[in-house]
């Protein structure tokens, strides 16, 4: 009795220890399956990047200096200008007058010394060019040679003063070339128009010297 007992638990014990083998046969077979089958269906190995725990530093933009912010907004230099060209002062002093000579009228006096007119003097050569419609100051250049004799080229100075016509007092000069022409006739010369007439001392105490003037005024006036 008691032998048969062992025998019989020998052989459940060996069935279970069959049991169990087959179990984990097909257990393996169906893991080598499905290994197979992921290595057919995916070609491509799988990679998991690893997670960091630490996150990137953010950038930090630097702002420009002073200096930067300076040299950006400074302008850009421009050219130096060209350096004018030197010109040989000249030797002789500049001839020196009064008024705007806008119509080109040259009125040529002389005192001594390069004196003011006396007051009646000046205004008989105001009236002289209120007759023929010129303002003194405005309309012609008035030259007062007495003071500027020392000017070695000083009848070429006065000549080349924009003029069109020109009323001489008292002077008679060869450097002109009036040394013998006649009072109050006018001449012209070059397009332009010269009277030569009696000093303003001469005219304002001779009335026959003012109306010969007077002739020749309304004739080129």
């Amino acid at each position: 009795m008691t032998t048969s007992l062992v025998i019989s638990s020998t052989l459940v014990v060996f069935s279970c220890l069959c049991i169990a083998k087959n179990v984990f046969l097909i257990m393996d077979e169906n893991a080598l399956e499905q290994a197979l089958f992921l290595a057919n269906f995916i070609d491509t190995p799988i990679y998991l990047d690893p997670v960091s725990d630490t996150q990137p530093e953010p950038r930090i933009e630097s702002k420009p200096t002073q200096k930067a912010i300076e040299k950006e907004s400074t302008p850009i230099a421009e050219a130096a200008p060209l350096a004018k060209e030197k010109t040989t002062p000249s030797p002789y002093p500049s001839l020196s007058y009064k008024g705007q000579n806008q119509r080109g009228l040259l009125v040529v006096f002389e005192t001594p010394q390069g004196q003011k007119l006396p007051k009646a003097q000046a205004d008989l050569m105001l009236n002289i060019l209120k007759a023929i419609n010129y303002s003194l100051m405005e309309d012609a250049a008035f030259i007062n040679i007495g003071a500027q004799r020392h000017i070695p080229n000083l009848w070429e100075q006065i000549l080349e003063l924009p003029h069109e016509k020109m009323l001489i007092f008292g002077i008679k000069e060869r450097a002109l070339g009036s040394d013998k022409s006649k009072y109050d006739e006018e001449y012209y010369f070059e397009g332009k128009t010269y009277i030569l007439s009696h000093s303003f001392d001469e005219l304002e105490q001779n009335v026959a010297y003012k109306k010969s003037l007077w002739a020749t005024l309304k004739k080129v006036f």
